[in-house]
């Protein structure tokens, strides 16, 4: 397994963790109240034939959709804390570096990055690798 890979793919993805760990609770909160709401018009767009299977159905699904958002909202807060928790063990300045060429990357980073830190792109390139494998070690224990 290539484990540097992973904590660059973990990286990419960090951002949309985080918004699904914001928005995830508001679905939830949405398919509770349709739920609530089923004795109401919004089943009316099911149509009269054996209309109470259909209801049966479609609660149902309801049910198995809030489990399944429920499961993916703990793991993505699991995820989110371990990765926090690797990202927190490196110097802030490794966690921008790490930020603008994995998390939310922006064109040109590097030479973003020469001027916020004042050194020549090789050594931006060589502290990006530094700073990836100690998130790597952090996050999985290995680096290679």
């Amino acid at each position: 397994m290539n484990w540097k890979q992973e904590a660059v793919e973990r990286l990419r993805l960090y951002s949309g963790m985080k918004q699904a760990v914001k928005n995830l609770p508001q679905e939830l909160k949405r398919l509770e109240q349709e739920a609530s709401n089923t004795g109401s018009g919004n089943l009316e767009r099911i149509g009269n034939s054996s209309k109470a299977h259909s209801r049966e159905n479609w609660l149902m699904n309801n049910i198995i959709q809030r489990q399944e958002l429920r499961r993916a909202y703990n793991n993505a807060v699991q995820w989110l804390n371990v990765t926090d928790g690797a990202l927190n063990t490196l110097p802030k300045e490794d966690q921008r570096i790490l930020s603008l060429m994995y998390i939310e990357p922006v064109s040109c980073a590097a030479a973003a990055l020469c001027a916020e830190l004042g050194c020549e792109q090789s050594s931006v390139y060589r502290r990006r690798d530094k700073a990836l494998y100690q998130f790597t070690v952090a996050l999985y224990g290995v680096a290679s």
